[in-house]
C-alpha cells in the first residue's frame, strides 16, 4: 500500500502538469489525508501547502466565477466548496503542527452556508475562520495585543457555539448503529466537529494557562483548557471504540494527544506552590484514567514508523503521565513538611518557551518567567517534539539511558516508574513561530 501511494504521489500529485483541473487539486488533498492517516502530520501540512498554491494558481481564491472545471461532470466538484475545504484543512494542520499558515488573509465564504444547512457544516466554516485568527494571534509580538485578541476570539467562540442547536452538543451516540450506515457517518462527523471546536479552545488558551503573570486570565484559561481537553478525549474514546480502523479519526487522534498533554500539564502546574491552589485535585485520578484510556484506543501507533510525529507524541504523553504522577507524590510529601523544602534552580520540573510569552519555568515553588534558556546550562535544547499550541517539548533525563528496546527511537529519552521526579525535566518549550525572546 505504501509503495502504491508513493508511486501515485511521485507521478500524479507532485506532477505540476496534472494540476490544471479540480480533480488534480483534489488529489493533493487526498494525499494530505493519506499522510494524516499514516500519522505524518508534517507531510500532510506540506501537501496542504501545495494544495493552496495549486488552488491559487487556478484562481479558486477569487470571489469571481472560476473558469477551472472538472475533467468529468459526473464528479460534481464545486470549486468554491473545494477552496473552503482547503483553507480549513490547511489551517487545522498548521495549528496542530505548530507551523504558520499560508491562508492568513483568506476567509471561508459563508454565502453557501444558510441557517437551513447541517449544523456541522456551518460550524466547519466558522471554525476555519476562527482558526485563522488564532494563527494570527500566535504571530503577534506584543503580549498585551495578543491578550486583547485572545479575549476577542474567546467571545467569538462562545457566540459560535451558541449558534448551534442544543441537540448538536449532546455526547456522541453510536449504540445500535452500523459502522457503514449514514447515521454512523453523521454521528462521526458531529463528534469530529466537537473535537475541532474544543481543540481550537485549547489552542487559544494554552499559552495563558502557562503564563506566570495575568493571574485571573491564567485561571480562566486553565479551566477552559482542562474542560476542552476532557471533551476531546471523551470523543476520541467514543470514536475509537465504535470504529477503531476509521481513517477519518486520525486527525482526531492528534487532537486527543494534544488534549492529553494539555490535561497533564494543567495538573503538573497545579502541583506547584500551595496545596490550596490545586483546584483540580478531585478530578486528578479520573483525568489520568481518561488519558490512559485514550492511549489504549490507539493500538495502530505500534504499526507506524518511529519517526512519525504521532508516535513521538504518544511517547511524550506517556512520559508526561509519569512525570505528573511523581510530581503529585512529591507535592504531597512537601506539603506534609512545609517550610523544610528548598527549591533549587537545578531541580526544575519544567522549562518551556511559549509563543509571545517568552520563557517559563515551572518548579515546585511556583511558576516564574525566565529571561532566556541558555545553551551554556549544559542542556540540549534541540530535538524537541513541536506541537501546536504547546510548542517544542523534550523529556530530558540526566541519568544514563538504558539500551534502546525494540519499538523505541534511539533519540527519545526514557522515563521509568519509581524514578525520582527531580531527575526529569521538560525542556525547550520554544516559540513555534521562530521568534526570539530576551
Amino acid at each position: 500500500m505504501a509503495d502504491l501511494a508513493e508511486s501515485a504521489i511521485k507521478t500524479v500529485t507532485t506532477n505540476e502538469s496534472l494540476l490544471g483541473s479540480l480533480e488534480g487539486i483534489g488529489n493533493i488533498v487526498l494525499e494530505a489525508i493519506y499522510h494524516m492517516d499514516c500519522g505524518d502530520l508534517r507531510r500532510a501540512w506540506i501537501a496542504m501547502r501545495r494544495a493552496v498554491m495549486a488552488a491559487q494558481l487556478a484562481g479558486l481564491h477569487r470571489r469571481a466565477p472560476h473558469q477551472l472545471r472538472g475533467l468529468d461532470d459526473r464528479n460534481d466538484l464545486d470549486s468554491e466548496i473545494m477552496w473552503n475545504s482547503i483553507i480549513y484543512m490547511e489551517r487545522i494542520t498548521s495549528l496542530l503542527s505548530g507551523l504558520p499558515t499560508s491562508t492568513g488573509s483568506a476567509d471561508i465564504a459563508l454565502q453557501e452556508v444558510t441557517n437551513d444547512a447541517v449544523p456541522g457544516q456551518r460550524l466547519h466554516v466558522l471554525i476555519g475562520n476562527a482558526a485563522g485568527r488564532v494563527l494570527e494571534r500566535n504571530q503577534i509580538g506584543s503580549s498585551q495585543q495578543a491578550l486583547e485578541l485572545t479575549e476577542d476570539i474567546d467571545r467569538a467562540l462562545i457566540k459560535l457555539a451558541g449558534q448551534m442547536p442544543t441537540a448538536f452538543w449532546r455526547p456522541p451516540e453510536f449504540a445500535g448503529l452500523a459502522r457503514d450506515s449514514l447515521e454512523a457517518f453523521n454521528e462521526t462527523r458531529r463528534a469530529l466537529s466537537h473535537s475541532s471546536y474544543y481543540t481550537l479552545v485549547i489552542q487559544l488558551h494554552m499559552p495563558y494557562m502557562l503564563c506566570p503573570s495575568h493571574a485571573s486570565q491564567r485561571t480562566y484559561s486553565k479551566i477552559a483548557c482542562v474542560n476542552a481537553s476532557r471533551e476531546v478525549l471523551s470523543r476520541e474514546i467514543a470514536l475509537q471504540t465504535f470504529n477503531p480502523i476509521s481513517s477519518c479519526c486520525r486527525m482526531n487522534d492528534f487532537m486527543a494527544l494534544i488534549a492529553g498533554m494539555t490535561l497533564m500539564l494543567a495538573h503538573a502546574l497545579s502541583h506547584c506552590g500551595h496545596a490550596t491552589e490545586y483546584l483540580l485535585v478531585h478530578q486528578r485520578l479520573s483525568d489520568r484514567a481518561l488519558v490512559e484510556r485514550a492511549l489504549e484506543c490507539m493500538p495502530f501507533v505500534s504499526e507506524l514508523q518511529e519517526d512519525m510525529l504521532v508516535v513521538r507524541c504518544v511517547a511524550l504523553l506517556r512520559d508526561l503521565l509519569i512525570i505528573e504522577q511523581e510530581a503529585a507524590r512529591e507535592h504531597d510529601e512537601s506539603s506534609s513538611h512545609q517550610g523544610s523544602q528548598t527549591y533549587e534552580t537545578g531541580r526544575d520540573l519544567l522549562i518551556m518557551r511559549a509563543p509571545f510569552l517568552g520563557g517559563i519555568k515551572i518548579f515546585k515553588g511556583g511558576v516564574a518567567a525566565v529571561a532566556s534558556l541558555r545553551a551554556e546550562e549544559g542542556r540540549d535544547l534541540s530535538g524537541g517534539v513541536s506541537i501546536g499550541g504547546i510548542g517544542s517539548l523534550r523529556v530530558n533525563s540526566p541519568i544514563p539511558e538504558p539500551p534502546v528496546l525494540s519499538g523505541q527511537s534511539s533519540g527519545e529519552a526514557s522515563v521509568h516508574e519509581g524514578s525520582d521526579a527531580n531527575e526529569y525535566s521538560l525542556m525547550d518549550f520554544r516559540n513555534t513561530h521562530g521568534h526570539e525572546y530576551s
